[in-house]
């Protein structure tokens, strides 16, 4: 992955499959830019900001990270929930 310097990076859903992904973005960006993550379950969420090292924020919702990030990846199977979770999408 070819990365930008001090970018910010946004990942969406932290669940089985996302964990593993987002841990592996975190491991390809350069460690002075900064991953922001969004995941509804919140246990799951803070479970990822304990154990990945980096410089890692988490988002309350989408657009928060639409508005932060220069390049977002997803892994969510919530689909509506996550459009609905900012009623000014």
């Amino acid at each position: 992955m070819s990365s930008a310097p001090d970018a910010t990076y946004g990942f969406i859903g932290l669940g089985n499959m996302g964990f593993g992904m987002a841990k592996n973005v975190r491991e390809k960006i350069p460690t002075s830019s900064k991953l922001i993550v969004c995941e509804l379950v919140t246990s799951q969420r803070d479970e990822f900001v304990k154990t990945i090292e980096g410089d890692i924020e988490t988002a309350e919702c989408p657009k928060e990270i639409a508005e932060k990030c220069v390049c977002t990846f997803t892994d969510s199977q919530a689909g509506g929930q996550l459009l609905h979770s900012d009623q000014e999408l």
